[in-house]
């Protein structure tokens, strides 16, 4: 008995998530080409404002996210033996609507008529209810933590200075003017169309000017903000403990003082309250199945 439950689990795409996403299983009465699939679902789920996956079943047992192979001639001719269609039931917008739901069902049973496969749907209970209790969820854990540099006794600090402790505590200038540190671990997983490396946190100009070489050369900061976005960030009690090391490094550095958002001191008291609410966010995502920096997570909040 326990095989048979578990097999729906492991006969889905692995970035599915029967939490965020509802699936459809499209069984096909016979095999498909992925050329004659991308081409029964062209404009199919063109009008929905929810993000949208199709994967198809190769014979060998391998799904495939159909938008990454569909102009790739090497697997036109691929022969497929079923399809998920998964709609994401929230996303930073909010909950995905009631009529969205309806129309996307229509669509799929539609699509199932038109290649002739049984569908299959995966969602017990109203995916809409479950969406709006998605969001909450969401907006519940959707936090950034954060702290500030300020400038002490000295005066503002050099661009030069600044950037130069940054990169030596391994930060690194990104395009967007601010710093990033990766995670080496982060680094080495493959970049795709969703797995970027996500930055462990950043650092940038509490005054919100952007950094860029010319800027950090001429100019002198009085303050830079150092942040974590929880959600997108693997490990994140460990990226924490490694941005107040990095903030206490500089802070020595540049003779500057780490504040909180009224400016008041932050000491090792009120690092100890931010790390607390970071370990009770974390666990709230662990209990609801979606781990901080997991895939599912930073679909969730992109």
């Amino acid at each position: 008995a326990d095989a048979t439950e578990a097999e729906p689990e492991a006969s889905l795409p692995a970035m599915l998530h029967a939490q965020v996403d509802l699936i459809a299983n499209l069984h096909l009465a016979a095999d498909l080409t992925v050329e004659a699939a991308v081409a029964a679902l062209a404009n199919v789920f063109d009008v929905f404002d929810k993000p949208t996956f199709v994967h198809v079943l190769t014979t060998d047992m391998h799904w495939l996210l159909l938008s990454d192979v569909a102009s790739n001639p090497e697997f036109a001719n691929q022969k497929v033996t079923k399809l998920t269609c998964s709609l994401q039931l929230a996303d930073r917008a909010g909950a995905v609507s009631r009529s969205i739901i309806n129309r996307f069902q229509l669509a799929v049973e539609t699509l199932g008529m038109d290649i002739n496969a049984h569908v299959e749907w995966l969602h017990s209970g109203d995916a809409a209810a479950d969406a709006v209790a998605l969001d909450a969820f969401c907006i519940d854990v959707d936090k950034t933590m954060g702290f500030h540099l300020v400038h002490g006794e000295n005066g503002a600090f050099t661009g030069t200075k600044l950037r130069g402790l940054a990169e030596a505590q391994g930060l690194e200038l990104s395009t967007e003017g601010t710093f990033k540190y990766y995670d080496e671990a982060d680094r080495k997983q493959p970049a795709s169309g969703t797995n970027l490396p996500v930055a462990s946190f950043v650092m940038f100009n509490r005054e919100h000017h952007p950094f860029n070489p010319d800027m950090l050369r001429s100019s002198v900061v009085k303050a830079v903000t150092f942040q974590l976005d929880i959600p997108h960030v693997n490990n994140c009690m460990e990226a924490f403990n490694h941005m107040v090391q990095v903030a206490k490094q500089m802070e020595i550095g540049l003779h500057a003082q780490l504040v909180d958002d009224n400016n008041k001191p932050l000491g090792d008291i009120q690092i100890e309250k931010i790390r607390n609410q970071l370990k009770v966010i974390q666990a709230t995502m662990l209990s609801r199945g979606i781990a901080p920096g997991s895939d599912c997570a930073r679909r969730l909040f992109s």
